[in-house]
């Protein structure tokens, strides 16, 4: 299997994307979790651009790293400054990284108009740079080279005489930039083809998603020649992302036959995947190829029925080589093959095709009102034993009164309910930042003597959605509510009402009853699915 080098730079690059500001502490899990997963090289920052990356550079090495080295990034000499005297230089030197990454002009007018140099110094900036930190660290150096395709297209010519200096200088790696995302597959795989005549340089692609061809490109860049794969977890970074690592690498391993990772590591691509995205604090993309939560969900009943005989007609590769895995959902658009992927195995009855009628009737029912049950399976299992004629344990609603409260500059919200639970009555008060948690605590604190690990399961996500807003102020609104264990999936329950409130304490009340019917099946602590 051909090695290509993964190069991440989702501390650096990505971080530049909008609403992304990684802390400290959160690269340094970064850095941890994809040296576990077997990443070669972890791009760190800048060093001297600010005081967050001079300090991870130094707190990175306490990390006892298996499989990653550290590289540190930045730009050639600035006109007119000798190498040494450079600031930025220095702090690369400082940094102490494994490796260093520098980026310069490869393209002839932003030589001309944006460093306002000759091009002629610019490759002598490229050149002392280069020396300089090889002299200095004796450590590897990779150039990037900053709109190569651009460069190459205006001007073929004096792009070559910049890799060539690059590489004549020491850079271990030149790395060719697409740098404002343009660039289209067929002219990557014809400028990087073109440059087999420069021999002995180990070529790497980094490229922007700005035309959405980013995984392209960078494929068609490594079917050509290159051997290192520049790009970003999820594919964050500046204005449309950069290429997402969590495409490239599945598509070269699993179909290609190339050696990215250890294949103890692709199985945490998901995982991985999902980690990254709660520490952007921005919510990931359930439709994301590979590792979305949803990359592999089907709605159809054709669909579905499909996938029963052969998962190959519309799965292309096996969900679970990534860690990621199969989800059924169900609507008004399923059909009977969509209820027996999902719950056969639980419940032999629905065998029964009379009932899996009558379950398909009640869902069009319930979404031709507006309630879903597509993002809220535990929700839809308790309607299924509802039907099938179970009789679980619920929550019947006595009183429910929530306040706002001012205490100093303190704001928070209290809920007092009583409800009766198995014949008797339980009362509970308990606060909280807003009136959902103040009531979701009130109920789950009632619950404890009764079952002990309610305390373990956390509210995870809340969404409320509007329907029929052309009604105003009557208008239903649909709640979904999110739970979760540690170590297990998330489920998800719906409550809907015109009263957000009362469509809440349904959701709510779902959730509890989800969690009393699994602890009683004693399956908490198995990977339910939901």
């Amino acid at each position: 299997m051909q090695k290509i080098e993964i190069y991440d730079t989702t501390l650096r690059d990505g971080s530049q994307g909008a609403g992304i500001s990684f802390s400290v502490e959160e690269k340094l899990v970064i850095t941890k979790i994809l040296d576990d997963l077997g990443v070669d090289f972890i791009e760190g920052g800048w060093p001297g651009s600010n005081p967050k990356d001079e300090l991870y550079f130094k707190k990175v090495k306490e990390l006892p790293l298996k499989n990653t080295k550290i590289a540190a990034f930045s730009s050639t000499r600035r006109k007119g400054t000798l190498p040494h005297n450079d600031f930025f230089l220095r702090q690369m030197v400082d940094s102490n990284a494994d490796c260093y990454c520098l980026f310069g002009k490869s393209w002839d007018r932003q030589v001309l108009e944006a460093l306002n140099v000759s091009l002629d110094e610019n490759l002598l900036m490229i050149r002392d740079s280069i020396e300089y930190l090889k002299k200095e660290t004796g450590r590897p150096i990779f150039f990037d080279c900053e709109h190569f395709f651009d460069g190459y297209k205006s001007n073929s010519v004096y792009a070559e005489k910049v890799i060539k200096t690059a590489h004549e200088a020491g850079a271990e790696r030149v790395i060719l930039c697409d740098t404002n995302g343009g660039s289209f597959p067929e002219e990557i795989r014809t400028i990087v083809g073109n440059l087999k005549i420069l021999k002995n340089i180990k070529w790497g692609i980094h490229a922007h998603n700005d035309g959405c061809l980013a995984v392209a490109n960078t494929l068609d860049a490594v079917f050509s020649g290159c051997k290192q794969v520049q790009g970003t977890f999820n594919g964050i970074g500046e204005r449309c992302g950069n290429t997402d690592l969590t495409s490239v690498i599945p598509n070269l391993q699993l179909k290609k036959g190339y050696n990215c990772l250890p294949s103890d590591g692709l199985k945490n691509l998901f995982k991985i995947s999902q980690k990254i995205w709660e520490l952007t604090h921005s919510k990931d993309r359930e439709n994301q190829p590979f590792v979305g939560k949803h990359a592999f969900s089907h709605k159809g009943g054709i669909h579905v029925s499909a996938i029963d005989k052969a998962p190959e007609f519309y799965e292309h590769i096996k969900p679970e080589l990534i860690g990621n895995k199969r989800n059924i959902l169900i609507s008004e658009l399923s059909g009977r093959s969509n209820i027996l992927s999902k719950f056969k195995d639980q419940y032999p009855q629905l065998e029964n095709k009379t009932i899996i009628k009558k379950i398909l009737n009640l869902i069009q029912e319930k979404e031709k009102e507006g309630l879903s049950f597509e993002g809220a399976d535990a929700g839809l299992e308790l309607l299924l034993r509802e039907i099938l004629g179970f009789k679980d344990s619920f929550l019947q609603k006595d009183y429910l009164k929530i306040s706002d409260i001012n205490f100093g500059k303190k704001k928070f919200s209290e809920a007092s309910l009583s409800f009766f639970f198995e014949g008797r009555k339980k009362m509970a008060v308990s606060e909280g930042v807003g009136p959902i948690d103040a009531l979701s605590k009130a109920l789950r604190k009632s619950l404890i003597p009764f079952y002990p690990k309610v305390t373990q399961l956390k509210l995870t996500d809340y969404q409320v959605r509007i329907i029929d807003g052309h009604d105003g102020t009557k208008a239903k609104v649909r709640v979904i509510i999110e739970h979760q264990f540690e170590g297990t999936r998330p489920f998800s329950t719906v409550g809907m009402n015109e009263n957000i409130i009362e469509a809440s304490w349904d959701a709510l009340v779902d959730a509890l009853k989800y969690f009393i019917l699994k602890e009683n099946q004693t399956c908490l602590h198995m990977d339910t699915g939901y």
